[in-house]
């Protein structure tokens, strides 16, 4: 049997938000970032060096701005969503390629991770936020040092890495 326009409703909205999120880390508005998460919400970027779990969502906005102001751009692709309703409650899970770019650095220009997002959801009163964000890297590619190289060229000390 067919979702109903409720549920359709509700999986578009989820989408929505797993977009603003990556639509954020490429506009670098960390207020819409934020906005994903529900106030206490949480992340887990597994395998990213010195990254535990950030238990809230300002950690999130920290940890990528920081990881991205040397920067020249990013670009984050997702697709093959499937979102599982359980009133109000949800889960997502999603593919990722995000590109990241910096001139001028030795080791190469681009730097790409794939990976997948699974998310847990909650209804708020302003709409479905993420109230669990996890990073489960795939594969990388291009130039392994990118966000230390962009912080020297930038004369900053280097981050920690964000996808």
């Amino acid at each position: 049997m067919g979702d109903t326009a409720q549920e359709l409703k509700d999986k578009w909205e989820i989408v929505d938000v797993v977009n603003r999120y990556t639509t954020a880390l490429d506009s670098r508005d960390w207020d819409m970032l934020a906005n994903t998460f529900t106030p206490d919400g949480s992340a887990d970027f597994e395998g990213l060096a010195g990254v535990g779990t950030l238990e809230t969502p300002q950690a999130v906005v920290d940890l990528c701005s920081g990881a991205l102001q040397n920067l020249t751009a990013t670009q984050h692709l997702q697709g093959n969503y499937v979102v599982e309703l359980n009133g109000d409650t949800a889960t997502a899970v999603c593919n990722l390629q995000a590109n990241h770019f910096a001139d001028g650095c030795p080791g190469g220009n681009n730097f790409v991770v794939w990976a997948t997002y699974r998310d847990e959801f909650v209804r708020t009163a302003q709409g479905w936020r993420i109230k669990h964000r996890r990073l489960i890297p795939i594969s990388t590619g291009g130039n392994q040092n990118l966000f230390n190289e962009a912080a020297e060229l930038a004369g900053r000390a280097a981050p920690t890495p964000a996808a």
